[in-house]
């Protein structure tokens, strides 16, 4: 099973050309807490509550700073809720008309346990297809992989939350000199510290 990165209709920024997507399967909210509740809750890290707009957790000005002006959402950001879990998707373009780069955002927060399993079954599917390399220091587990088709994505998962994040450019040129996992992970870091309750 992979994360969804979806697109949505883009609002009228002045830009004939924008970053597309390749869809994929995504879990639903609920089937993912359901295997977040199977793995064990007793942890040390953080408790997070999520946002209906998760768009409002990104570093907006270290993304302005590495990609080029915010340019807004791409689409509406999408928000659900259950009884066990919320789950909250947010699609944000930088840089110049014409060279956009996307950046793509999932969050997942179980309101019964660990998403640790979750992860795990994310982890194992991904590196099915394509390589994936742990990250360290960054919540209890982190993991890259590049997808061929949408670009470099960070996996994170800390407590009861599970972050997806992708940086997709419309091209590589608008991206060549960026060292890409480091800003992934700056942005993920952004993300927890603005959920995690205090």
């Amino acid at each position: 099973m992979l994360m969804a990165f979806g697109t949505g209709a883009c609002r009228d920024t002045g830009s004939t050309t924008q970053p597309t997507t390749k869809t994929r399967t995504s879990a639903s909210a609920p089937t993912a807490a359901q295997s977040a509740s199977s793995a064990p809750s007793g942890t040390t890290a953080a408790r997070y509550l999520n946002r209906r707009d998760v768009c409002s957790t990104l570093d907006h000005a270290r993304l302005t700073r590495a990609l080029g002006a915010d340019a807004g959402n791409l689409g509406k950001p999408r928000f659900s809720d259950t009884r066990i879990s919320s789950l909250a998707n947010c699609d944000r373009q930088y840089g110049p008309a014409g060279m956009r780069s996307l950046i793509s955002l999932e969050v997942m927060t179980s309101k019964v346990g660990s998403v640790q399993a979750f992860y795990e079954g994310m982890r194992g599917a991904q590196q099915r297809s394509t390589a994936v390399a742990d990250v360290p220091g960054v919540g209890q587990q982190a993991a890259v992989y590049t997808d061929p088709t949408t670009g470099p994505h960070l996996v994170v998962y800390d407590g009861n939350l599970y972050l997806s994040i992708a940086l997709i450019p419309v091209n590589s040129s608008a991206t060549e000199q960026l060292n890409t996992q480091e800003l992934l992970v700056a942005c993920a870091q952004h993300v927890l510290d603005e959920l995690r309750q205090r």
